[in-house]
Parts: C-alpha cells; sequence; structure tokens
C-alpha cells in the first residue's frame, strides 16, 4: 500500500506522470456498503499485481452534527444495514440503535483515520472503526471512542487526540475530499484506477474481487 503521505496527490490533475500505478480507494469507515465490500476488498488486495499501489481516500459521507439522528432516519439506516447484510453476508450488531445515541456524522471517523495513518495505522484504525460500529455497538461519531480505539490499537493516543482535532488533520480531510472530486467519485465505495492522466472506473462486485482484478489486469498499460 502506498504511503498515507502520498494519498493527496491527484497525478493526473497536476500534468504530472504518476510514478506508479494507483488504484485510489473511496470510502467512508462508516458506510455500511463499505463494510459489506470488505470481503471483496481485502481478497483483491491481496491479489493486486505488485504494479498497483493502493490509496485509500475518505470521502466524508456525512458532515459534523451533534444533534441526535430522528427516529425515522435510525429506521432508515438500520434497513440499509439489512439491506447489505442480506447481499453480501456481512455481520451487523442491531444493538447500535439501543446502545448508543446515534448522530448523523462520519466526519470524526475520517480524521481519525488520517490521525492514524501518521503513526503508521492506517488500515488497523479503519478495521477497529468498522468492527467497534458495526459489530461492538459503539459509536465512532464520538471523539472519545475514537481516542479509546486508538488505545486498543497501542498508538500514541496523546499525539492521536491532539491530531484529531487539529488544523493539519482538517485541511488534509479537505485535500480527501477534493480528490474524490476529481476522481469524479460520487458514490462508496467507489475504485478508481490511475494510470499517468488516465483514470478507469473499476465496477465494484461485493459477491467476488475476480471482475474488479481482471478489469484492473485488463486495464493495465505497458
Amino acid at each position: 500500500m502506498a504511503p498515507c503521505k502520498d494519498k493527496g496527490i491527484a497525478w493526473h490533475t497536476l500534468g504530472m506522470k504518476s510514478p506508479a500505478t494507483i488504484l485510489y480507494h473511496v470510502h467512508d469507515p462508516m458506510c455500511s456498503w463499505c463494510w459489506g465490500f470488505r470481503q471483496a476488498w481485502d481478497t483483491l488486495r491481496e491479489a493486486l499485481p505488485a504494479a498497483v499501489n493502493v490509496v485509500n481516500v475518505v470521502g466524508g459521507l456525512a458532515p459534523d452534527s451533534e444533534q441526535p439522528m430522528p427516529f425515522a432516519q435510525q429506521k432508515a439506516i438500520a434497513g440499509y444495514w439489512a439491506d447489505v447484510s442480506e447481499r453480501t453476508g456481512a455481520e451487523f450488531n442491531f444493538d447500535f440503535w439501543e446502545n448508543c445515541k446515534p448522530r448523523r456524522s462520519t466526519y470524526p471517523a475520517c480524521r481519525a483515520v488520517l490521525a492514524a495513518c501518521k503513526q503508521n495505522a492506517e488500515q488497523a484504525m479503519i478495521d477497529a472503526i468498522q468492527h467497534a460500529y458495526y459489530l461492538r455497538a459503539m459509536n465512532p461519531s464520538d471523539n472519545s471512542t475514537l481516542i479509546a480505539l486508538a488505545s486498543e490499537l497501542e498508538l500514541d493516543v496523546q499525539r492521536f487526540s491532539d491530531d484529531l482535532v487539529s488544523i493539519e488533520i482538517e485541511n488534509e480531510l479537505e485535500r480527501n475530499f477534493l480528490l474524490r472530486q476529481d476522481l469524479n467519485v460520487r458514490v462508496f465505495p467507489s475504485l478508481v484506477l490511475a494510470q499517468g492522466d488516465v483514470l478507469s472506473p473499476i465496477e465494484v462486485d461485493y459477491g467476488s474481487h475476480l471482475p474488479m482484478l481482471e478489469e484492473i489486469c485488463g486495464s493495465l498499460t505497458e
């Protein structure tokens, strides 16, 4: 996987040739379809040719909010979880809706991924947030939850806590959002293969990594 520092570089928008072929994975750690995609995505990552570097881009599903989620929206999102589970087989712990105070706010979780990236723990934090939200009935909209996860991952918790609310991470979040726009991504998860200034959207397959791998390999240029 490419270093975190490369994720904000949209080489094709700078008139430069990319130093490598990049597969952009645009996601949100609190996106239920991204959770449903995990099995196929993990398998695809392992099967990618060595020439393809994966770069995660946090897309930002829902901005900061302190407002409790209306009951109708809670019911709708719980319904999405059921749909994702039925289609993909992904497991969900519906106790979340009883045990937590849901807010429609995913930017904190996105910041946590970027803050963990500074400690070389990007994927570990993505995993931790998804497991906390979907399996452990914890609320990643709360910074306190995210800090607890950083502690579980044995990160430098004070550094993580400071980074989580820093201008540096806020600016990095905005760079990720701009990159998402440059990639013309409107839904999560999305995959975009970048070779120089050529962008090739890859159709996401929730059932198997093989169609995506075939499409990627077929798109590679000498």
